[in-house]
């Protein structure tokens, strides 16, 4: 993508001081008006396209080492703005797109599920309030054993949507929220068969605010990933010997739920926190912002590149099993 930013014209600098006070004189002078052609200088958008942060101050920078002119702050300004907005829409256009953009999806991936929520708003206009998509090759290794525990969506939990995975009614399934109990009773309503967990990190992150310390963290913790009942009950006697409204305050938010004692044992997951949802959004959070059809082709390119790295890693594999896995055991 290419900013292209006009140079000042401007009669080149005299440098004889005989001639009263003037400019010092310029090494790399612009041309005058009329003298010769317009700068050919360009300064293209990559480093700022791979930067969005970029200042302006750097951008003026890298335009003097590389092209020897000089550029002004606002100069800087349109050109970051170009260079980061020009091949993105409106956001009614992009939402006149959507349909056609899932419609595409599916016609590349066969067998995938797109479907797009609308609400009637009393103007008459038809608004997208969801766009809901299960890609088949999501569906196939999801059927064929390779289940994990998702984070609570509510798009997710609509019925029709629950066909896609072959989750019914949540049998074999577990979910993991960050403690919002409106989210609970509507799992309980919705998916009665579910496992519920919750994430440990922000059942944690409140009880500190309580009872900070090494101790009581590393007791948290030793409760949240005890491997069974008698380890975890041992371990909360100490919690309760260090102080009792601590015991107390755990106790009320169902160890059930965020210690890895109590889990089923046919889940095939062992995790406590919800880490791969954070992880997730940490990574979006530059593109998020963005209209929604850039937002979802920056979303793909970043899963296409960590499945590019992660495949390049399972190259180097001495075995069918995962070395982190291999370790556990």
């Amino acid at each position: 993508m290419e900013v292209i930013a006009k140079c000042g014209q401007r009669p080149p600098r005299v440098k004889n001081p005989n001639q009263g006070k003037k400019r010092k004189y310029n090494r790399y002078p612009s041309v005058s008006k009329g003298d010769e052609p317009t700068c050919p200088w360009r300064v293209f958008g990559d480093k700022i396209r791979a930067n969005p942060n970029i200042r302006l101050v750097d951008i003026a920078d890298l335009v003097m080492k590389k092209y020897k002119a000089t550029v002004t702050p606002n100069q800087c300004r349109y050109a970051k703005n170009w260079a980061l907005t020009e091949y993105e829409k409106s956001i009614e256009e992009h939402y006149g797109m959507l349909r056609s953009y899932g419609d595409e999806l599916v016609n590349s991936n066969p067998g995938s599920t797109v479907k797009l929520g609308v609400t009637n708003n009393p103007d008459g206009k038809v608004y997208f309030d969801r766009f809901y998509v299960c890609l088949n090759a999501l569906k196939e290794g999801w059927k064929n054993g390779c289940r994990r525990v998702l984070a609570l969506d509510g798009c997710f939990l609509k019925k029709p949507n629950q066909a896609d995975l072959d989750v019914e009614g949540g049998v074999n399934l577990t979910l993991m929220s960050d403690q919002h109990k409106g989210l609970i009773e509507a799992v309980k309503d919705i998916m009665p068969y579910v496992e519920h967990r919750k994430c440990a990190r922000h059942i944690y992150e409140n009880f500190r605010k309580k009872y900070s310390g090494v101790d009581f963290r590393n007791m948290f913790w030793a409760a949240s990933k005890s491997s069974y009942p008698v380890l975890f009950d041992t371990i909360m006697e100490q919690v309760k010997s260090a102080n009792p409204n601590a015991f107390k305050y755990l106790n009320e938010r169902n160890p059930k739920s965020w210690s890895r004692a109590f889990f089923t044992v046919d889940r095939g997951c062992e995790a406590v926190e919800n880490g791969f949802s954070e992880c997730f959004n940490s990574v979006i959070v530059l593109c998020r912002h963005n209209p929604i059809i850039t937002m979802l082709e920056a979303i793909r390119v970043i899963i296409m590149e960590r499945m590019n790295v992660m495949r390049m890693l399972a190259e180097h594999w001495v075995d069918d099993i995962a070395p982190n896995i291999v370790k556990k055991t």
